[in-house]
């Protein structure tokens, strides 16, 4: 962790290839209409399920969230996501605790 972490260099990448086939979009098109993977301005929204907090302060709880809850992001159900690993999951972690600079 640590570091200077973007989301155009370091954050976008990672949500495209783990969040983007839902999340991924024209501004606010997307499930839940939020399309934080490609649109930064999407993160600074407010989250539709973290009471509180912005869509990309609330990414982190819901990777982390346990298997079997509706929280959990990607769906513990879909068989075709792949949940990221937890280097992953800390380095979106950094970006928020570094204000989710662009």
């Amino acid at each position: 962790g640590g570091g200077n972490v973007s989301y155009a260099a370091d954050i976008q990448p990672l949500l495209e290839q783990y969040c983007g086939d839902c999340h991924m979009g024209e501004a606010q098109s997307c499930e839940g209409g939020r399309c934080f993977a490609n649109q930064y301005g999407d993160n600074l929204l407010e989250s539709n399920v973290c009471d509180g907090l912005t869509t990309g302060e609330c990414l982190v709880e819901r990777m982390r969230a346990e298997e079997g809850s509706d929280l959990m992001m990607p769906p513990w159900w879909s068989w075709s996501a792949v949940h990221p690993p937890e280097d992953v999951i800390t380095t979106v972690e950094d970006w928020v605790l570094s204000g989710m600079p662009p």
